[in-house]
């Protein structure tokens, strides 16, 4: 087995796509494989797909519900600061295509799936794999990416794949020597700012991190890497100007994501509650909630900066130091026997001579986007393990080009050290995934989204319908807001938010009709002895042995 040949002596520019230039430049039998692998995906997505289409999340409900405006309005809806365009934009073709919006949802997710597998291909080959570690890496990114593909319904896939191609590109030498390349990389980047914006702060951190690997191993000058990162950083700004521009219009201040502040706000000091709001807040008319684009007003008291005193500086220390240990934690989840992560420190940090064998080695690089995926998200919110899905191809790289560096001195026939070693780390790596996948093809089970979708059924079957207010805390079924969304999207009501304090005085402060809360909890009875609420179990079960046995309990405001 031999490595790809040193990326520095690629001279001829390209002009191919990314993904096809790529798998040109591999051999017959290792294209076939890809080929391959990706009909596999394709094949598994459709099944994990289709015995996962209940399944969503509070994120999805807002790229569906912002997509449903670009088909039917109203206009002034289209656009929110805390979600990125790019998904909504390609789930809303697809609304009048298929019957639900879930189905359009989960078509984008596999496209995302898709183009993340290809990515990964990219990936491999700019960081110079051999053409068996490709194959084998390409095989595990295909079985990963099903799975993530179903285990949540966000544009972090779809974000992964662009950064691939872009990461890819500007380790290529063509992004030192062609313009046009560069600037097709920044508008690579551009999609994926429009994809999720925090690739906007990713890309400049990734320009200066691979631009100084290119001038410390005097693989580039200077002003030539200057003017590389320059022309890249053009075509991004091309592509995310006008987002920009229209969310600084709509917020009146430059603004190019609201994510990030409310993100900081979530980790805050103890002084605040930085939960999530557990409060009424009515949406703005036509919206389903108001987590489709968060109200600045509504996080207002949670903002706090690090400046403003020595406490708080103290304490996003702290947030940054234990973001850092759950960094390590997800990436190191990756690959069963941890060997990525320990690959790409040893490969990045610990060899001598440094520069030269940073400059002979292109899988040594793989720490920088590691570094700078994960660095966007320290001093703030980063519990998620999706966060970190842009990380993954990056440390197989580093796990197989470690292996083939350790072995590059063995001669024979087979190369049985690195035979043992890539398969070490394959193993590694698909192992999670082959675990979780007859899981993800039976089906990921939720009971909220569950009971949501039938709750919804048996109150559109009864004609009731209006305004709805839940309460039950994140511990409970109802998992804090999330069942209350799923009901709401699915029943086309707005959804008002849960009662951080719940009573039968408190509900009847609010422009809700319904109230759906857990049955187990004590409100129950205040509930029951107030005319003013209509239990609807006679309506919406057959018996009260069935409606004793449903987790959750509707009421009427008969008032309302």
């Amino acid at each position: 087995m031999t490595t790809a040949q040193d990326g520095a002596s690629e001279s001829s520019p390209s002009t191919t796509s990314p993904a096809t230039g790529h798998l040109a430049s591999m051999s017959r039998a290792v294209v076939v494989g890809v080929a391959l692998a990706l009909v596999s995906q394709i094949v598994l997505l459709v099944v994990a797909g289709w015995h996962n289409r209940r399944l969503i999340n509070p994120d999805a409900v807002s790229y569906m519900r912002i997509a449903s405006y670009y088909v039917n309005g109203p206009t002034d809806l289209m656009v929110s600061g805390y979600w990125g365009p790019m998904m909504s934009w390609l789930i809303a073709p697809l609304l009048g295509i298929v019957a639900e919006p879930v189905d359009a949802a989960r078509i984008v997710m596999g496209l995302s799936a898709a183009l993340f597998l290809l990515g990964c291909v990219s990936v491999f080959r700019s960081f110079q794999l051999g053409p068996i570690e490709i194959l084998l890496g390409t095989w595990v990114a295909a079985i990963t990416s099903v799975i993530w593909s179903v285990k949540v319904l966000t544009p972090d896939l779809l974000l992964s794949g662009l950064m691939f191609f872009a990461v890819s590109r500007m380790v290529s030498p063509q992004w030192i020597q062609n313009r046009r390349f560069q600037f097709a990389t920044g508008l690579i980047w551009g999609a994926a700012y429009l994809t999720k914006a925090v690739a906007l702060p990713v890309a400049l951190g990734m320009g200066i991190g691979i631009g100084a690997l290119w001038v410390i191993t005097r693989s580039g000058s200077f002003g030539v890497v200057l003017r590389s990162l320059g022309v890249t950083l053009l075509g991004l700004l091309l592509l995310a100007a006008p987002w920009i521009i229209t969310l600084s219009w709509k917020y009146e201040s430059f603004v190019f994501s609201t994510t990030a502040k409310i993100a900081h706000a979530m980790i805050g000091p103890p002084d605040v509650d930085r939960n999530d709001p557990m409060i009424v807040y009515l949406p703005e008319p036509g919206r389903l909630w108001w987590g489709e684009d968060t109200p600045p007003d509504l996080y207002r008291e949670r903002y706090w900066s690090p400046l403003a005193s020595l406490s708080y500086a103290k304490h996003q220390l702290k947030v940054i130091y234990s973001n850092t240990k759950g960094v390590f934690h997800h990436l190191t989840g990756f690959d069963h026997i941890r060997l990525g992560l320990f690959a790409t420190l040893f490969g990045l940090l610990v060899h001598v001579p440094w520069r030269e064998n940073m400059r002979a080695g292109r899988w040594r690089w793989a720490g920088v986007p590691i570094s700078c995926a994960c660095a966007a998200y320290l001093p703030v919110y980063a519990r998620d393990e999706r966060y970190y899905y842009p990380a993954y191809p990056f440390l197989i790289v580093a796990g197989m080009g470690m292996v083939m560096w350790l072995t590059r001195s063995v001669r024979g026939r087979i190369n049985l050290p690195r035979v043992i070693g890539i398969g070490l780390v394959t193993l590694s790596f698909a192992y999670p995934s082959l675990v979780m996948l007859p899981k993800a093809l039976r089906g990921l089970d939720d009971p909220r989204t569950t009971y949501a979708y039938d709750l919804a059924k048996r109150l559109q079957a009864a004609n009731v319908s209006g305004p709805m207010v839940g309460a039950g805390g994140y511990d409970s079924l109802w998992g804090g807001y999330s069942a209350g969304v799923y009901l709401a999207f699915y029943m086309n009501e707005p959804y008002l938010g849960n009662e951080a304090q719940p009573t039968a005085e408190s509900f009847k402060r609010t422009d809700a009709k319904l109230i759906i809360i857990d049955r187990q909890l004590p409100l129950n009875a205040e509930l029951e002895q107030d005319p003013a609420f209509q239990n609807l179990d006679g309506v919406l079960f057959g018996s009260q042995d069935e409606a004793g046995k449903y987790p959750l309990k509707v009421y009427r405001m008969s008032n309302s």
